[in-house]
């Protein structure tokens, strides 16, 4: 990768912001009026009620594309129908830390499904990301904003892959921390990289489902990046309208850049950027391409943050320190910089036990630490 020649643009509240300026020419052409543009699928959705041990759908509301699972209790499995017949069962994974969870399943051509779960309950949202009525979007994959390499990941924002920004809670004002931490996760889910934009779709259309409904109950994405099997890096998590992704409107109290808060990792979310890797890397690595994409984004990241990727940080919840409300300690964790989700339970039990990212990927985080450190330096 080449190091990028950057420009400093001043953005909102006079904050200056490290920005190519091909990513400024290709980053303009999804918000500018009158910009080319294609289209893709709306979103088909339908919520199935919560069930004790599983349920049977012999014939869904529409074919499908995908089944979002939440389910209590042990271990969940699902099995899919297509006009051939029923499938096989295949566990439920995801990123959520043991003892109930949520999973994305990847559920083309199925037209039904079976759903188990060990002791506990479960519920269904049936989707369809790839056959709805077509609406228009932003035409161009750009450059992502602020990257430190010209040769860096193609980037979609959040208008070029497709958000419906109708699915997003606003009820709840955004908030902004200055970050202290970086962390890696993977979804955890089947996936077709064939469909990669619908499943990001489908993603956000899940999570974004109230839990009483059977989704994860989030006002947005959780995460604020998403890379996907090619390297391809997604915006993730709405952080207002300008065209950098991640970051919002002026500098925190040491003049950096401040992060939307995220829904990645409860009780430790702000402050702490979350990159999810498309897919499940329990037995499998990632492609080359997902870690030259990785290392690029969390370099960007770790630069306009001033932070040492080969740091450990001790980590002080600043919602927590801001909340005048509180009576009890903020959450906090001595954990690496650039750290992983399930690195999180050994810095803080609160945070959850989890396989996350993958324990095909996790030994991999020290490869990634040094790759950042070495793109950072050569600036």
């Amino acid at each position: 990768m080449r190091v990028s020649r950057r420009v400093l643009l001043a953005g909102a509240g006079g904050l200056a912001a490290a920005v190519p300026l091909s990513a400024v020419v290709a980053a303009a052409a999804d918000v500018r009026p009158g910009a080319a543009v294609r289209r893709v699928p709306q979103t088909q959705l339908h919520s199935r009620p919560r069930a004790r041990g599983g349920a049977k759908v012999g014939t869904a509301a529409f074919p499908l594309s995908h089944v979002g699972l939440s389910w209590t209790g042990g271990a969940a499995a699902v099995r899919l129908r297509t006009r051939d017949g029923w499938g096989d069962w295949q566990p439920a994974r995801g990123c959520a830390p043991a003892g109930g969870g949520s999973a994305l399943v990847n559920a083309r051509d199925a037209i039904g499904y079976e759903v188990q779960a060990d002791g506990g309950s479960v519920a269904a949202v049936e989707l369809n990301t790839v056959d709805g009525p077509l609406r228009a979007v932003a035409a161009a994959p750009g450059v992502l904003p602020a990257a430190i390499v010209d040769d860096g990941p193609r980037y979609l924002s959040r208008a070029a892959w497709g958000a419906e920004e109708s699915r997003r809670i606003t009820t709840t004002p955004l908030s902004f921390f200055p970050v202290s931490v970086l962390t890696v996760h993977h979804e955890g889910g089947t996936y077709d990289p064939s469909r990669e934009e619908a499943h990001v779709r489908a993603l956000y259309a899940y999570q974004t489902t109230p839990a009483a409904q059977g989704g994860s109950g989030l006002d947005d994405l959780g995460y604020h990046l998403l890379i996907g099997a090619a390297g391809t890096v997604y915006e993730g998590r709405w952080s207002g309208t300008d065209l950098v992704p991640v970051f919002g409107p002026g500098a925190g109290p040491d003049g950096g850049p401040r992060m939307v808060n995220g829904g990645h990792l409860a009780g430790f979310n702000a402050g702490n950027v979350g990159v999810c890797l498309l897919g499940d890397y329990t037995t499998a690595a990632p492609a080359e391409s997902v870690y030259r994409s990785l290392a690029a984004v969390l370099a960007t990241l770790a630069d306009a943050c001033r932070l040492d990727p080969a740091a450990t940080t001790r980590y002080v919840n600043p919602a927590d320190v801001a909340n005048p409300a509180r009576t009890e300690p903020p959450r906090s964790a001595t954990i690496r910089t650039v750290t992983s989700h399930r690195d999180w339970h050994a810095a803080n039990p609160a945070a959850g036990s989890t396989d996350c990212p993958g324990a095909a990927f996790h030994p991999g985080m020290d490869r990634v630490r040094q790759d950042v450190a070495a793109l950072i330096t050569t600036i």
